[in-house]
């Protein structure tokens, strides 16, 4: 009356796509034992006919007992995570009594969900100008093939992307951000309206045969860069007589709508290729200040008079914000000439 025990190789646990067989041993049988084995696999730890998932019986050729050595079975490759039976059963022989089943608990083998890692990559790379939409891509490794579940993508403020430091959230709609095979939907766009580094994190909710994943913070940062407007001067008058008035307007361009800091209006009597030379101080009563930038709107300059004949050149600085570069306007771009006075007698 002998018994039968199992033994898989590999052993459990092991993963999703391996291929395991199944291995038998009768013990207390006789020496020339005969017979046959057949093998199954099973979903519950019955081992009965209704949760049958394959039968890894050997060809009947090929399944024959030889003094008492019993074949392996055939192998199963897994495709899903989960609990699996191995039973084997002898049939028995004229020295041995049969049927013989092996303990269907005795040899259970634990398939394991695959843990893919989660990686991103966003469009445009970086970096990027203040004003540009980026959207984040991910890509799955190491899932099923059929992976499904669904991602969410955030933006953070920081390299530790915890939800105090949450921007925006970035996932589509719950009906387009499933993973479907494996592919993975890309997030929303957003428009970056300040400079500085952001941090976009993609996480996998992971199915019934992959574990959950998540981006590393750091993998995928994004610098956003200030603008560089320009400046452009414009007088009030290009020719005037002397010990009379001019003022000066500079316009930013390519600026931030809320464009902020300071306008520098500066006068200056020569200049050396675009560099202004000289600082006119006792050639001008009233010297313009500095003017402060609302909006990325900057006020006129003082009103200055001439009190001395020649060609002066006006010049406007603007000191720039956080979003935006400074810049100085060309000093030959705006040129006044004071004129003499023609009096009668």
């Amino acid at each position: 009356a002998p018994s039968i025990g199992t033994q898989t190789v590999p052993g459990s646990p092991v993963a999703i796509g391996i291929s395991v067989y199944d291995t038998a041993t009768l013990t207390g049988a006789t020496s020339d034992a005969g017979g046959t084995v057949t093998y199954g696999l099973y979903s519950n730890n019955t081992c009965n006919v209704d949760h049958l998932v394959a039968n890894l019986t050997p060809t009947p050729t090929a399944n024959a007992v030889v003094d008492g050595v019993v074949p392996s079975s055939t192998s199963y490759s897994f495709t899903s995570a989960g609990i699996w039976y191995f039973q084997a059963t002898y049939s028995g022989d004229s020295n041995n009594t049969g049927p013989v089943h092996s303990s269907c608990t005795s040899e259970a083998v634990v398939v394991s969900p695959n843990a893919p890692s989660i990686g991103t990559q966003t469009v445009p790379g970086s970096p990027v100008a203040i004003g540009i939409s980026v959207y984040d891509t991910a890509t799955l490794t190491g899932a099923t093939s059929d992976a499904g579940g669904t991602v969410t993508y955030g933006l953070y403020s920081n390299n530790t992307c915890n939800v105090d430091h949450l921007v925006a959230n970035l996932t589509p709609t719950p009906t387009a951000n499933a993973v479907v095979d494996g592919v993975v939907p890309s997030s929303t766009s957003y428009s970056f309206t300040s400079a500085g580094i952001w941090y976009f994190q993609a996480t996998y909710s992971g199915d019934s045969n992959n574990n959950g994943a998540t981006s590393t913070c750091t993998s995928e940062a994004v610098t956003v860069t200030a603008l560089s407007p320009t400046i452009s001067t414009t007088l009030s008058a290009t020719t005037i007589p002397v010990d009379t008035s001019a003022y000066d307007t500079a316009p930013l361009s390519g600026a931030t709508p809320d464009a902020s800091g300071t306008v520098t209006y500066r006068i200056y009597t020569g200049h050396s290729e675009d560099t202004c030379t000289g600082l006119a101080t006792t050639q001008i009563s009233g010297q313009p200040v500095a003017v402060t930038v609302t909006s990325g709107n900057v006020p006129d300059s003082a009103a200055v008079t001439f009190t001395q004949t020649g060609t002066y050149y006006w010049q406007a600085t603007y000191s720039g914000d956080s979003n935006n570069n400074g810049v100085t306007s060309t000093c030959t771009s705006e040129a006044v000439t004071v004129t003499a006075l023609s009096p009668t007698i």
